[in-house]
């Protein structure tokens, strides 16, 4: 019988995962509702299917005979309610339904972190856009409102009883929500930072901690840039328990971690938790190459049972930044061939010539992005520097 592995969904940043463990002698299921993902022209078996129709999916799956091992949703938000379920229906390893539903469902999130006393800000969830509107106008203090449910900035947006477009504000992340619910919550002064995880048999492992730069277009927080920091030892010893314990709060005890939090002189604040890989070259190409270990590998070798080492004996300092995009049709992508000649410099376009793209509206508007490394984070700058001076997209 051949050994099969689930991958939810089948998009872009799906398919690195899905051609390792083809290598790996895997069978490879692979769900979309998009016919056109990229993964399925890799995958020994595709199913085209809402991610809803969980029955569907299951009588699919058990058609080909296989044994399953393990079912992944690697970087994408969209596929691990599926992948909770399926993984709680094949008896898999790695997170259940419940779990999953606490590391997507924002409300849930905080309501669990507060029992562990690790949520200190102040938050409401609202399931009206008028109570919502009431409330962030009774507030004297700046507010962040964001879908319980929803990724990549989609909806989140910086408010205060002054804002002028409000009604308009809240109607977009009640529209970006699947369960038509949003989340005000105390906007936080600080640096933003992303923390990449991995956690195994409960001990989660700080793979690197990344400041965020973001733009601010009208309230909206879209991240144009990550950069490896580096902070004494005993803030990362402290950035490092206190996600441990929230993932534990959570009953999270396998897989990759996404993190958002705040940092305020040495205080740590939680954004949020994913229990995921993060997208646009996060998960496959920056973490591997500034931790040293091979996240891509391990995450799927632990969803199907099997035994993953974790070695951190060769870390690097790296930067990846992003081509926020801006409305028009893509005439001309030029440079990306000539940055690639140097020395520790990856660099991509997301778009071709002809397609339509929008303003930034979240971190889906991305052109490219560029990925420097070097044991010295100048270094790394400098040649990053040296990669955009050579990239070019016009747009018309």
């Amino acid at each position: 019988m051949k050994k099969s592995i689930i991958f939810i969904t089948a998009g872009k940043w799906q398919k690195c995962a899905i051609e390792m463990a083809k290598e790996m002698g895997l069978y490879v299921i692979a769900i979309d509702a998009n016919p056109t993902a990229e993964g399925f022209s890799i995958a020994n078996k595709k199913i085209i299917c809402s991610l809803e129709n969980t029955d569907e999916i299951i009588s699919e799956i058990e058609k080909t005979g296989t044994q399953v091992l393990g079912a992944l949703s690697i970087c994408s938000e969209a596929g691990m309610i599926l992948t909770g379920k399926l993984r709680d229906h094949f008896q898999l390893p790695c997170a259940g339904y419940e779990v999953t539903l606490k590391l997507m469902n924002k409300k849930l999130q905080r309501a669990a972190l507060e029992k562990f006393n690790l949520n200190r800000l102040k938050w409401k969830s609202f399931e009206n856009p008028d109570e919502a509107k009431k409330y962030i106008c009774e507030q004297s203090i700046d507010l962040i409102i964001k879908p319980v449910d929803s990724s990549g900035s989609r909806g989140v947006t910086k408010v205060n009883y002054l804002t002028t477009d409000l009604d308009e504000i809240i109607q977009r992340a009640f529209d970006f929500s699947n369960t038509k619910e949003v989340i005000v919550e105390e906007f936080i002064p600080g640096d933003e930072h992303t923390v990449e995880t991995f956690t195994l048999g409960g001990v989660t492992q700080l793979l690197c901690l990344t400041k965020k730069k973001k733009l601010d277009l009208n309230g909206k927080m879209v991240a144009y840039e990550l950069a490896t920091i580096q902070y004494e030892d005993h803030l990362m010893e402290k950035v490092s328990s206190f996600i441990s314990k929230a993932f534990e709060s959570l009953g999270y005890t396998d897989g990759p971690g996404h993190s958002e939090i705040i940092i305020n002189n040495n205080e740590i604040w939680i954004v949020e938790l994913s229990g995921r890989g993060g997208g646009f070259k996060v998960f496959e190409e920056f973490v591997p190459k500034v931790s040293g270990f091979d996240i891509v590998e391990s995450t799927i070798l632990q969803s199907i049972g099997e035994k993953v080492i974790l070695d951190l004996s060769n870390r690097q300092q790296g930067i990846l930044s992003f081509f926020p995009s801006h409305k028009g049709v893509v005439k001309e992508v030029i440079g990306f061939e000539k940055a690639r000649e140097l020395p520790g410099v990856f660099c991509a376009s997301f778009v071709n010539v002809g397609e339509k793209v929008n303003d930034v509206n979240g971190d889906g508007d991305r052109l490219g992005y560029v990925l420097s490394v070097d044991s010295d984070i100048q270094k790394a700058y400098s040649k990053l520097a040296q990669a955009q001076e050579l990239i070019y997209f016009k747009i018309d």
